[in-house]
Parts: structure tokens; sequence; C-alpha cells
């Protein structure tokens, strides 16, 4: 038990209010310490990135989750100071084969997931699911194991009333998908 001034109740409290009143104070002295040590700074942060990514990657998420409002506001402004930039490099990034894949994928997710999609009643509504968990996953799926270049072909599911999922899902011609449709599978006798 400390007392300091008024009656503190734990240690934890005590830091508490010491954190807080003094954190002005903490922040300028880091702030003048890193402007005079900028470039040693910079080196370890690089260095402790390689060492661990995987750490540097799930603090990111975990800031990005607690700051989605100052996230999706700093992109709003970035997107609005440099719209055609942006324009250029999503064209630019669409016409390669990942950009491609990365395109249908989020496709595939909001026919199957988004009740307000444009077709959604002809897959999330028949029960159709993408069993792909990222972008990343189906890209290096369809890469990897399929090896097909997906530009200029269409996506299809081997199975028509089968998921998005990995050994169902083939990249055709605008024709041969035409003909694997509920109509014309069942028409043709």
């Amino acid at each position: 038990m400390i007392v300091r001034g008024d009656i503190v109740k734990s240690r934890a409290e005590y830091q508490r209010r010491y954190r807080a009143k003094h954190r002005k104070k903490a922040a300028d002295c880091a702030r003048k310490y890193y402007a005079e040590h900028r470039e040693d700074a910079a080196e370890y942060q690089r260095e402790y990135r390689t060492k661990h990514p995987e750490e540097v990657a799930e603090a990111n998420r975990k800031w990005r989750a607690n700051n989605s409002e100052k996230v999706a506001e700093d992109k709003r402004k970035y997107y609005a100071e440099h719209r055609e930039k942006v324009a250029e490099y999503r064209r630019k990034y669409i016409r390669t084969v990942a950009g491609n894949l990365r395109m249908r994928f989020y496709g595939m997710k909001r026919r199957c997931e988004n009740p307000d999609a444009t077709g959604y009643h002809n897959y999330g509504g028949r029960g159709i699911k993408c069993k792909f968990k990222t972008a990343k996953e189906f890209v290096s799926y369809v890469m990897d194991e399929l090896k097909v270049d997906p530009r200029g072909l269409q996506i299809d599911r081997i199975d028509n009333d089968g998921n998005y999922e990995p050994g169902n899902i083939r990249f055709v011609t605008a024709k041969v998908n035409s003909n694997n449709k509920r109509r014309t599978r069942h028409d043709k006798k």
C-alpha cells in the first residue's frame, strides 16, 4: 500500500495516476531523444521488423482494429487528395495476375456474403459460400495449384451447387461458363 497526498489504494493505482500526470513530460523527452537519435531508431525499427514480422503484423492489426475510424478517415483524405494517382495504381494492379485474382476474390465474397450485392440470391441466397479465408490464400491457390492466368477467363464452380473452395473452381471461357448454369445444365438432356 502506497500513500502520497491523498490516499491511494494500491501500487497500480499510484502508477496510473503518476503516468497520467507525467505523460506529457515523458512524450516530450521521447520526442527529443528520437530527434537526436533518428537514424539509430530507424535502423533499430528496420531490424526489428525484419526479425519479427509476425509480431509487427499482429501489432498493426490490433492498432487498426482499435483505431478503425481514424484509419478510415485517413484513407478517405488520402484518396481525395490523390484521386488520379490511386486510380492509375488500381488500373495497373488489376492488370497483374495477382491483382486480377484479388478482385475476383472480393467479388466472390461479395456475392456470397452481402445480401445487398447484385446476384446475392444466386449465390449466398442459395447457401453457396466462399471457403477461402483470405485473398492471399485464394491467390496462392490459383497461382500454385491451378497454374492458370485468369485474365480474359471467368471463374466457374465445377459443381454448380458447391462452394467456392479448393478443388471446385476453375477458370473457363464465357461460353463454357454459360453452359454450367442451373437452367442450361438441367434443360439439356
